[in-house]
């Protein structure tokens, strides 16, 4: 039988109902750590990875080998040629990860640090926990689109006022372009949006992240993307003496949330010590401290209860929640309906 992940034996698997969340243990009082072991964790964006690293070696030395970019592509290809390599991953979106859970590949694993998440997210997984979000806003260029121009809701984008100049993020391929599309289709697996951006010449980013960077560019003039690039953009502007051109607006029908795990990955083969990194790491990430960086270096909302969010994003947006088992049950409709969609095909 082939293996799956770096497993040689399943790991038990399926949807815990519940878990027991113990006292909360602060990051500064964990055990320490062997240093003579490494784990490798895959996460993005890299300016949130290296500061991870960063902060966390900074306590347990040299222990933490970081692989950033595309890694769901990548930890995909491991998994089929049999050798996933990642010790923990952190970032994408939820089916990422129940996939690879009902697949056997994720190491069962309850941080004390889930207790201090805020309640809509303390999922109460046994195999991920909740880490970060990301909202999904109009992103758009200010060199081209006035501020009293930007569409005030999703569905406006495809007014022929912007004929050939919105772009969508591709959800055949990218994981977190595939929750957003999943998101917009709940419950009725209603594809107008999308239909009606195909027929209105929307291009197509081949990865969430990387649409605002799209229309930062002026590759295009606007489109729905994640609010975290828009903040690492102007961020980087700022810190270049600089203004971003880009800029998000907030939907008035509400503001999709993709909520981002973080996980184990299992491996009979890893040992105690490696994966004692491994739950201190989590456990970091899922800290103040580690939710602070998430923020700061990352851009993205806080799953953790008393850290501040990024100032771009409002404290009073509507959020639109989906309901995530169905997207499981339904995620090949998705993206076979995506492709139709979008593709003809």
């Amino acid at each position: 039988m082939k293996r799956v992940g770096r497993m040689r034996s399943k790991a038990a698997s399926g949807i815990v109902v519940a878990c027991v969340l113990t006292a909360a243990v602060t990051f500064g009082v964990s055990a320490a750590v062997p240093e003579s072991e490494k784990i490798t964790f895959y996460a993005s964006p890299d300016s949130l990875g290296a500061a991870l690293e960063a902060a966390f070696e900074a306590k347990h030395g040299d222990v933490l080998d970081y692989i950033g970019g595309p890694w769901c592509r990548r930890l995909k290809a491991e998994q089929e040629a049999g050798d996933i390599a990642a010790d923990v991953i952190y970032g994408a979106e939820p089916i990422f990860f129940e996939e690879l859970m009902l697949d056997g590949a994720l190491y069962g694993y309850t941080s004390p640090e889930a207790a201090h998440l805020v309640p809509t997210y303390r999922w109460n997984k046994l195999f991920y926990a909740i880490a970060d979000l990301r909202y999904i806003g109009i992103v758009y260029n200010r060199l081209f689109v006035e501020a009293d121009q930007v569409p005030l809701d999703i569905a406006d984008l495809n007014d022929a006022t912007w004929f050939q100049m919105t772009a969508v993020a591709d959800a055949t391929q990218c994981s977190s372009a595939f929750a957003m599309a999943a998101a917009m289709v709940w419950p009725n697996l209603d594809f107008s949006f999308f239909a009606a951006a195909h027929a209105n010449g929307a291009l197509l980013s081949d990865r969430a992240g990387k649409l605002p960077s799209m229309v930062a560019s002026g590759e295009a003039a606007l489109g729905l993307g994640p609010h975290d690039a828009v903040v690492r953009l102007q961020n980087k502007a700022k810190k270049e003496g600089a203004e971003s051109a880009v800029a998000i607006a907030w939907p008035i029908d509400g503001v999709y949330v993709i909520p981002r795990p973080i996980g184990i990955v299992a491996d009979e083969r890893r040992s105690e010590a490696a994966t004692k990194i491994a739950k201190a790491f989590v456990d970091f990430v899922l800290s103040e401290a580690g939710q602070k960086l998430a923020v700061q270096k990352g851009g993205f909302v806080p799953a953790r209860l008393g850290v501040a969010r990024p100032s771009l994003v409002p404290d009073d947006l509507e959020l639109l929640e989906t309901d995530w088992n169905w997207v499981l049950e339904n995620r090949q409709a998705v993206r076979d309906l995506f492709q139709q969609t979008m593709y003809g095909e």
